[in-house]
């Protein structure tokens, strides 16, 4: 997504930010140390949703949009996983 809005907007003119307020998320992720690995692997509280907004913003600024290829990654094993798809 970020790479067409790059093709339309210049670079000067772009902004990123949060798809929503981080005003009721959960601050930080890391010191949830009762959740099973798979979901905390895939949850972004606002620490980590800022971090990747920072993330993309660096990668523009240097002519490549970073891929998230670890969030992917656990977004896809948290799908697939049984913690996940519970049948109750």
């Amino acid at each position: 997504l970020v790479d067409t809005i790059i093709d339309c907007v210049p670079k000067d003119r772009l902004w990123l930010q949060p798809s929503s307020s981080l005003l009721h998320v959960p601050v930080t992720i890391r010191h949830e140390d009762q959740l099973n690995p798979i979901v905390k692997e895939a949850l972004a509280f606002a620490d980590e949703k800022l971090a990747e907004v920072q993330c993309l913003v660096e990668s523009i600024s240097h002519g490549q949009v970073e891929h998230f290829a670890e969030s992917t990654t656990a977004l896809e094993r948290l799908n697939q996983s049984q913690e996940r798809n519970r049948r109750e």
